[in-house]
């Protein structure tokens, strides 16, 4: 229990009485501190027992000037000594103290101030062990809790009974987890996994809410399990469908091991990519790490408005975040199904961008088997470069097609085309590349290069001949321009695969 001034009066040994009557006596007493200041409240925290002789305290003003003082720093009481400077405790000291409803304690003679001090420090410290043993023990029931069958529910549970107060997860996006949502949450802690937040703990008023914080912790841990079996199996899944899409597998071949990661070769499947598009170099781990962590709105792309799930397959493929979403027919409904999913996750991309980055979804025509999931992705990866947004159904471009797979051959001719732009760029810091690209989407159009770049058309021209003279190529002509158009696409698969 903590220390009360009551408490203090109880003991014998310390012979106190209190001299303002019973107001006050259940008030806590964070410590016992002497001072003969006439005032030491600059060195109050608050719930304090000032101990004083009254040395400082001649006159009837500074007297209840110091009681006044006392009870305005929040102090718990004032024991005055009596015996040494003043015989008993002065009248309007005592006046000022009722008049404040501030506790007086009479400290005799024979009871000195450090025997009063070191109890008050031995029950704080009992106190403090007590409570540290309660919530060790607390911290023991949460931990035992996450071992158990369903952790996040079983340890939300848990912690309601430690905390007398309804608890709740959320996912980052607001959707339920586990546990049962206050109707007024009084604490709200972050949970976050790799620096990313995922979710966040919510509680009710509580009188003891110490155990919320070893709670979250317990929370990330547990999310951060699971997260790692879905990047595992995402990662899995990804590398069998980096080889379906660029076309490296056998059909049969693909179709079977599409069929043991649980996607029916029988069974149409829009293909809905994702992506973070980062034309900085170096950025590109950065974005493909936060889409493996996009796990935790996965499970809420396969629920729809109705409650069906549907649990889409979902992999990192070439930069792109994949998402496998079968078919529908039976209700008529696929396609405004997968359109559901598409904004799902274009909500998913906008709410935590990558910085520096803009988002895009394509979203593609149904197909079945291996051959469906390849055309699907092409046709779902052409509609993602129309840029920001949704966008669905655009037939995959020739180039598309001819880079897929990007073979060894052409990796190596593209990066003997661009090399000498990269080099430049990198000891010049120079961006004879993004010229070069941007160039190339305006139609050859210098003055609006110099528009998006923020430069002079001069300073254009001047790159594009740096850019023919370091590549032997020339932008004037068709043949050309197509090869170095074919390379910068090559570049950006090689980048993001």
């Amino acid at each position: 229990m903590p220390v009360r001034l009551r408490d203090l009066l109880d003991i014998e040994g310390l012979a106190l009485r209190c001299c303002t009557g019973d107001g006050g006596l259940d008030r806590q007493v964070s410590w016992a501190a002497a001072s003969e200041l006439a005032d030491p409240t600059p060195w109050m925290n608050g719930g304090e027992l000032l101990l004083t002789t009254g040395l400082r305290l001649r006159t009837a003003a500074a007297q209840s000037a110091f009681a006044a003082r006392i009870a305005g720093a929040g102090g718990s009481g004032i024991g005055f000594g009596t015996g040494l400077s003043h015989t008993a405790v002065p009248r309007a000291l005592l006046a000022a103290a009722r008049e404040c409803g501030l506790p007086v304690l009479e400290v005799p003679y024979q009871t000195p101030f450090i025997a009063l001090g070191r109890h008050v420090a031995e029950r704080i410290a009992a106190e403090r062990l007590t409570e540290q043993g309660r919530l060790v023990e607390a911290h023991d029931r949460l931990t035992q809790a996450v071992l158990a069958g369903d952790a996040l529910e079983q340890l939300l549970r848990t912690l309601s009974r430690e905390i007398g107060a309804p608890t709740a997860l959320l996912a980052a996006d607001g959707g339920a987890l586990a546990g049962s949502l206050p109707a007024a949450p009084e604490h709200r802690l972050q949970v976050e996994v790799d620096g990313v937040v995922v979710a966040w703990l919510l509680a009710g008023r509580s009188e003891q809410p110490e155990p919320l914080h070893y709670a979250a912790r317990l929370v990330a841990l547990e999310l951060a399990r699971r997260l790692s079996f879905v990047a595992g199996r995402r990662g899995l899944l990804g590398r069998l469908l980096g080889e379906v899409v660029n076309g490296t597998l056998d059909g049969g071949a693909a179709d079977r091991l599409l069929a043991v990661h649980g996607v029916d070769p029988a069974r149409r499947h829009h293909v809905l990519l994702g992506q973070w598009t980062d034309r900085r170099p170096g950025h590109e781990p950065e974005s493909r790490r936060r889409l493996s962590h996009l796990a935790w709105s996965m499970p809420q792309f396969g629920e729809l408005p109705d409650g069906r799930a549907t649990q889409p397959l979902s992999a990192v493929v070439e930069g792109h975040l994949l998402v496998l979403l079968p078919e529908h027919p039976e209700d008529g409904e696929s396609q405004q199904a997968a359109e559901i999913h598409a904004k799902t996750l274009w909500e998913a991309l906008r709410r935590d961008p990558v910085r520096g980055a803009t988002a895009a979804v394509g979203l593609s025509a149904p197909g079945a088997g291996a051959r469906g999931v390849q055309e699907g992705y092409l046709e779902a990866r052409a509609a993602i470069s129309r840029g920001v947004g949704v966008h669905t159904g655009t037939r995959p471009r020739l180039a598309d097609l001819l880079l897929s797979p990007l073979s060894p051959a052409v990796r190596q001719l593209s990066d003997r085309i661009l090399q000498p732009l990269l080099r430049f760029d990198a000891e010049h810091r120079a961006d004879l590349v993004g010229t070069l690209r941007r160039y190339l989407a305006t139609d050859g159009s210098v003055q609006a290069t110099a528009e998006q770049l923020f430069v002079h058309r001069n300073t254009v021209r001047y790159r594009l001949s740096q850019i023919e003279e370091l590549t032997g190529l020339s932008l004037a002509t068709t043949v050309d321009r197509g090869e170095l158009w074919l390379a910068l696409l090559a570049l950006e698969r090689s980048r993001s695969g």
